[in-house]
């Protein structure tokens, strides 16, 4: 089977979890004999295949679309409509050129590649599956950009299948976008779990927030909680690790609650994995989260996890604590629960390990060949 894939994050160049997602599905397909074509916004003189994926050939199309274009801080680089445009008719070009290359299908990884994905099975005709990630409305707390919206609304309208990371997710699509349930599938990201885990010792307990900066993610009720937390154990440190276009208003919301010598911003990091080696405990305060990879990636690093009832993860999750977004007391209150009890740190620690383990991309290869296999089915009865 030879797939057209098209995508907006793919390592090296990723920031959040659709760029990890992107490349482990891309891996496990590839080793069950599924052909990749991946093409991306980027630099197309740079070797984007330098990953060595069995069967993944990854191209890149001239742009200067980055992850999580649409936001404010992004708006103010470019004419993000006109770039949104030259990418699908740049993928339109590479489509063109592949015509004799037998692809079976387009699988689209979130909006901005749902305009190439439209104009390519224009020229392919061949079944267009669209993968949402993230909505806009969780993107913006509920006040979408019309361009963003639309651009979503009309691509799951005309799409052949709709894939969503989660429950979560669908039931938004249903609800926001009108598409009809019977056209949306659910494929839930994974991860692959280390086969030896690193734990380093810190000078004091650590709580780690990590994601991005944004209204989404619920960065300023982790404040809330740090603040409720050092009032009643001050051996703690707080870490936050990550950027977006809320990391001033949060540095300067740690000043205004005077807890600046226990809250750390770290910025964008090369590698997290040396920030679970120290944490106590994981918090994903989200506001919307379709699915949530960086609680099976603290899980995985044996660190114990605290998530949003309003995130996909909490669905497939049962070793962890989880919370309302907006329950700044109870977020306090379990965090403090863990850092005081060791037995019940020790029992997330170690169940969620176990459970962790079976949150795999070779089973999610397998049911993602299946959706693969029914809309052609489908689409050539």
């Amino acid at each position: 089977m030879r797939v057209l894939m098209l995508g907006w994050e793919f390592p090296p160049k990723h920031i959040g979890g659709l760029g990890i997602a992107s490349y482990e599905l891309s891996k496990a397909l590839s080793k069950k004999g599924v052909e990749i074509f991946f093409v991306l916004p980027g630099d197309p003189g740079k070797d984007y295949n330098f990953l060595k994926i069995i069967s993944t050939y990854v191209e890149a199309v001239n742009s200067p679309l980055t992850p999580y274009a649409g936001t404010s801080m992004s708006l103010n680089f470019f004419n993000l409509p006109r770039e949104v445009d030259n990418f699908a008719l740049g993928v339109e070009k590479i489509a063109k050129r592949l015509i004799d290359e037998g692809i079976d299908l387009i699988h689209a990884h979130d909006w901005m590649t749902f305009k190439a994905g439209l104009l390519a099975r224009e020229v392919l005709h061949v079944p267009l599956i669209l993968h949402v990630h993230s909505t806009e409305i969780d993107r913006s707390g509920g006040n979408p950009n019309p361009y963003v919206y639309n651009i979503e609304k009309e691509g799951m309208e005309k799409a052949d299948l709709v894939i969503a990371v989660s429950n979560f997710t669908k039931k938004r699509i249903v609800e926001y976008y009108g598409i009809p349930e019977e056209k949306i599938k659910v494929l839930y990201n994974a991860i692959e779990v280390p086969k030896k885990v690193k734990r380093k010792k810190f000078r004091s307990k650590v709580v780690l927030y990590l994601g991005r900066f944004t209204l989404q993610k619920g960065p300023d009720y982790f404040l809330k909680a740090a603040k409720k937390i050092i009032q009643k154990d001050p051996d703690v440190t707080f870490l936050m690790v990550g950027e977006g276009e809320m990391l001033g208003e949060m540095i300067e919301k740690a000043c205004r609650l005077g807890i600046t010598d226990k809250v750390f911003f770290t910025g964008r990091v090369p590698d997290v994995n040396e920030f679970y080696s120290i944490a106590d405990v994981y918090v994903m305060p989200s506001v919307s989260e379709p699915f949530g990879l960086t609680a099976l990636e603290a899980l995985s690093n044996k660190v114990p996890v605290i998530i949003s009832k309003q995130s996909g993860v909490s669905e497939v999750l049962s070793h962890c604590l989880k919370v309302d977004f907006w329950d700044v007391d109870d977020i306090a209150n379990k965090i403090l629960s863990v850092l005081k009890y060791s037995p019940l740190k020790k029992m997330l620690e170690e169940n969620g390990f176990t459970e962790v383990k079976n949150f795999s991309w070779d089973k999610q290869a397998d049911k993602c060949i299946e959706y693969y296999k029914e809309v052609i089915k489908k689409i050539k009865a």
